[in-house]
């Protein structure tokens, strides 16, 4: 028999409602982008989405979290010209106002975790309902931060104590006793929030699972990213990573044709070129995320950030994959005097949609180490999941071998 392939340690679970896209959230959509005419009849859309869905084909490399940046309440209320409640108040379910002029004043990683307990997107929310089934704590926290006659307020002023003391989010909630929102605590440091449910979920359980996020999410950032292209580069070695720009250029087109074409080219193309075909299912959740409310009066323009999860032929039972990675894509589109439209809503606009992305994927034993040296070189900081992993392997020769050359992570005590 051939030997086997060195494999990774991560610990997952099958999502039992992964996003889809339908009619109704595709029509959502493109009323976003001012389209409220003939093309948003159902079977209009329907059409829409099998031809999105001809172009994905299914495939081993899965997804386990879509993310995207969260935008910092500060920011967008300068943006706005407005204040940190009334930002908070927009973001958040209605169950969740009681607790703005708390947050208002609070450190940003506590806004960001509660804008994701709290978040008034279906994606997001979707994704922690399934992240705390099976966690009581979660599920307790959860209902209290969206359910009016149910108060979080004392976790909240708590939070914000133990914050005046210094140190990560995660120490701040790790005496909750849930390892959802320790895994929550994890992505609101990175600045980072769930948009959709993919193929897996993260068991927040896996004590090697949260921080082994935590070092993806810090490779992938374009200053770290490029730091890390130099280091390999000094001391001669194959840099794992890889960027793709994409500019089509400027087309004139249907609102609806735009929004249908963005989906096609950015799953069909961008995306492969910095990871292998990923899994048809997580591509279609991943496009359910990418389109948001404007506000304005000419042109349709929206910048976003998404992080895609990956495991490589993840196999549930003995919670083992080849290899993991993580895509970036950074797009903007713009769509020129989106509400202008003909009698019929036939009117052509002039559409754009540059997009960067990265990738970078770690297979195996050696690319668990990798992944924790280069997340040490980036951040300065161990996250404590390499010194389990060396352990495990050894533990577990069959599976790989942790690179006798790498002396540096996990740190010697």
């Amino acid at each position: 028999m051939p030997p086997v392939r060195s494999k990774t340690p991560i610990q997952l679970k099958k999502s039992q409602n992964p996003t889809q896209m339908t009619p109704q959230s595709l029509k959502l959509d493109l009323a976003d982008v001012g389209l409220h005419c003939e093309e948003t009849h159902n079977d209009i859309l329907q059409q829409d989405i099998v031809d999105v869905r001809s172009a994905l084909q299914p495939s081993s490399l899965q997804a386990f979290l879509i993310a995207g940046s969260t935008e910092i309440v500060s920011a967008r209320a300068a943006k706005l010209r407005t204040g940190a409640r009334q930002v908070l108040t927009a973001r958040l379910t209605s169950g969740a106002h009681e607790l703005v002029d708390v947050l208002a004043d609070a450190d940003q990683k506590i806004q960001n975790l509660l804008l994701i307990l709290g978040s008034a997107k279906a994606g997001t929310h979707g994704f922690v309902k399934e992240l705390i089934a099976g966690d009581r704590a979660g599920q307790e926290l959860f209902s209290a931060v969206n359910a009016p006659h149910k108060s979080a307020r004392p976790f909240v002023e708590q939070l914000v104590a133990r914050s005046g003391r210094g140190g990560r989010l995660t120490k701040w909630v790790s005496g909750y006793g849930s390892p959802a929102l320790s895994l929550l605590a994890r992505l609101a440091e990175l600045d980072q929030e769930p948009l959709a449910t993919s193929t897996w979920t993260p068991d927040p359980t896996g004590g090697i699972t949260g921080p082994y996020m935590t070092m993806l999410g810090n490779v992938i950032y374009g200053e770290h990213f490029d730091q890390l292209r130099k280091r390999y580069e000094a001391v001669s070695q194959p840099f794992p990573g890889i960027e793709a720009p994409y500019d089509p250029g400027t087309k004139r087109m249907k609102t609806g044709d735009a929004i249908v074409k963005f989906f096609k080219d950015t799953c069909q193309g961008v995306i492969t070129t910095v990871a292998q075909q990923v899994d048809k299912g997580d591509l279609e959740a991943l496009i359910t995320t990418y389109i948001e409310p404007v506000m304005s009066q000419d042109d349709y323009v929206l910048p976003g950030d998404r992080f895609i999860y990956l495991a490589q032929d993840y196999d549930a039972q003995q919670q083992l994959a080849f290899g993991v990675g993580i895509v970036s894509l950074h797009y903007e589109l713009t769509v020129k005097d989106y509400k202008r439209k003909s009698k019929h809503g036939g009117d052509t606009h002039d559409v754009t949609l540059p997009m960067h992305a990265r990738g970078i994927q770690y297979p195996g034993a050696v690319g668990f180490s990798n992944a924790c040296l280069d997340n040490r070189y980036v951040t300065g900081k161990c996250e404590s999941c390499c010194r389990d992993a060396k352990d495990w392997y050894r533990d577990n020769p069959q599976y790989g071998t942790w690179p006798a050359d790498n002396k540096d992570c996990p740190p010697v005590s």
